[in-house]
């Protein structure tokens, strides 16, 4: 038998280790390997990652977020697309782009019906192989949706490790960052780095996860990275008329920072459109009932806990807006009444029963 091969680190180092190998191809969020993009839908996680292959593939940028580039072909696969929206889409934002190569959905389908006793994690690497092959070297492939090159639909810890290693194995020997675009689950408070579908295996085995989120500014989102070789990231991003990703001012991000949460938002704005239809003879309008009939009326993307939660949260703020509410535990669970006055300046008091009173404010005519 022969004896195995020990190498000491020094050995190691000299011989694995150089830096044009290890060079992120984008700063810490695409190292060599694999990273997962992850969002829940229409969140924008197609037109994010096709914004950093744009910049990757254009020789004249070597940022992209602020982030240092290493520029080089790019691979796209998008698979989750017709062939019309696709070219339209691709068209109008790489037609000079000459490092930029796509794949789509039905190329893809026929080659892959062609190769036999081979799962479609290799079928995926076959192809990437034949294009470094022709064209020397790939520096991001980027696989849009991961769900459309998979082929086990066993979705325990062991058998996704066993996938993601597969294309990972292939994107380290090669030196390309494989970018995994892959839906998320709704979100839930500290866990956004779990949040995606499937097992933790998935997450366990890439070497990057890219999640995007919500700022409550619609022209704004929060961009999560986690890495074995960073610390958490987290940037505020936007998106301009050109597709190209940028990151946030320091101003807009303290606008935004301060900005508070969507459900919040979407309570303000129904309030506020019904504080339009109160006719003049009004004294208020009232809404009253269970806290799950208000979740699903106003369509919040929160459950009866969250809802609780958020109202003492902003308790203060609806005040300001002259919105007023009370809530009651009742046999048929969490109930509330929420109340504009027609007169702004008149207040609102509640009593232990749920009843309340409007308080007439005399406005001040000044000196």
């Amino acid at each position: 038998m022969p004896n195995f091969k020990f190498t000491n680190i020094k050995e190691f180092g000299s011989s694995y280790i150089h830096e044009k190998d290890t060079e992120d191809i984008v700063q810490d969020i695409a190292p060599i390997g694999t990273t997962m993009l992850y969002a829940t839908m229409k969140q924008g996680k197609s037109l994010l990652g096709l914004s950093e292959a744009l910049s990757v593939a254009n020789t004249n940028v070597d940022t992209w977020l602020d982030l240092k580039i290493k520029n080089g072909n790019v691979l796209y696969f998008g698979l989750d697309d017709s062939d019309k929206v696709l070219n339209e889409r691709l068209n109008k934002y790489c037609d000079n782009l000459p490092n930029f190569y796509v794949v789509n959905s039905k190329t893809y389908r026929e080659y892959c019906s062609t190769i036999n006793g081979m799962s479609n994690g290799n079928k995926f690497n076959t192809i990437v192989n034949d294009f470094i092959n022709q064209h020397g070297s790939v520096s991001l492939v980027i696989a849009d949706t991961f769900e459309k090159i998979r082929y086990n639909k066993d979705r325990t810890y062991n058998s996704e490790v066993e996938e993601v290693s597969i294309l990972k194995q292939n994107a380290q020997y090669y030196r390309y960052n494989l970018l995994l675009i892959h839906h998320a689950t709704k979100f839930k408070d500290g866990n956004l780095f779990e949040s995606f579908y499937g097992s933790n295996g998935l997450g366990a085995e890439v070497d990057v996860l890219i999640t995007l989120q919500d700022s409550g500014d619609s022209d704004y989102q929060y961009l999560y990275a986690r890495g074995n070789a960073f610390e958490d990231k987290k940037l505020l991003i936007h998106r301009n008329d050109d597709l190209k990703y940028e990151l946030a001012s320091i101003n807009e991000a303290d606008l935004v920072e301060d900005f508070p949460d969507k459900s919040y938002l979407k309570i303000l704005k129904y309030f506020t459109k019904q504080r339009n239809t109160i006719i003049d003879n009004s004294e208020c309008f009232t809404y009253q009932g269970e806290y799950q009939d208000f979740i699903q009326t106003l369509d919040l993307d929160i459950d009866s806990r969250g809802l609780g939660k958020l109202l003492k949260k902003y308790e203060q703020r609806l005040n300001e807006q002259h919105i007023y509410f009370d809530t009651k535990h009742l046999r048929n669970g969490m109930h509330l009444t929420m109340i504009i006055p027609a007169n702004m300046n008149d207040n609102v008091s509640f009593f232990e029963d749920g009843t309340f009173i409007i308080e007439k404010m005399e406005e001040s005519l000044g000196d």
